[in-house]
């Protein structure tokens, strides 16, 4: 396997008061392993909450 990897970055969010909550896809764009007869590339989706404490709204 690789060691390095490239790729493009999309997401989204929505603040609701002190609540944040957002989603992110990832797309590899380079093929991760070294044998040139397949094709491996990350995908990632997440998903996060976060909570802000303090929040002066």
């Amino acid at each position: 396997m690789k060691r390095l990897d490239f790729g493009l970055g999309f997401g989204a969010g929505i603040e609701l008061g002190s609540i944040i909550l957002s989603a992110n896809y990832e797309l590899g764009l380079s093929n991760i392993i070294d044998d040139s007869s397949y094709k491996v590339k990350n995908k990632v989706f997440q998903i996060s909450l976060a909570y802000m404490f303090g929040s002066s709204k």
